[in-house]
């Protein structure tokens, strides 16, 4: 994460010292409004946001999990098909502690992989500051472009 991190804000920097128009022609396109994530500032307020919201994403995870959980277990039949349960179940969760991180130092980019996973919309941050919540938009984009790159399409 905080590789995704570093790698956003200077792809970010790089595109505005080159001029990029997407950048240029954004609400912040001045470098002096661009704050690095480890000095954001969270007030009660937008901490009382966040943790609900990272709390409602968590939730929904973890109810399709749950669900999942289920119908898998339904299906077993053989005694080794347990232990195929508890390696998913135990890879799963590992996959959930690493993607469910609140530390405020990156938790912009936790929402931003939420909000462009469907976990989260952006009703569910109303509340946080503009930087923060133009930090998600912009990272959410730039992964959705890694991806579609990726995956050529």
């Amino acid at each position: 994460m905080a590789v995704a991190m570093q790698k956003l804000e200077s792809a970010e920097s790089d595109r505005m010292r080159a001029g990029d128009p997407e950048v240029a022609n954004s609400p912040d396109s001045a470098a002096q409004n661009v704050i690095p994530m480890y000095e954001l500032k969270w007030s009660h307020a937008e901490k009382t946001v966040a943790r609900r919201a990272f709390d409602l994403a968590l939730g929904k995870e973890l109810e399709a999990l749950l669900q999942e959980a289920k119908g898998r277990a339904a299906r077993i039949e053989e005694p080794s098909e347990l232990w195929d349960l508890e390696s998913w179940l135990t890879e799963r969760r590992r996959e959930i502690d690493r993607r469910y991180d609140y530390r405020y130092s990156i938790l912009p980019l936790v929402f931003a992989q939420l909000l462009r996973d469907g976990r989260l919309t952006e009703d569910d941050l109303h509340g946080l500051g503009q930087e923060k919540l133009d930090l998600i938009r912009r990272a959410s984009a730039s992964e959705r472009r890694l991806v579609t790159r990726g995956t050529g399409r």
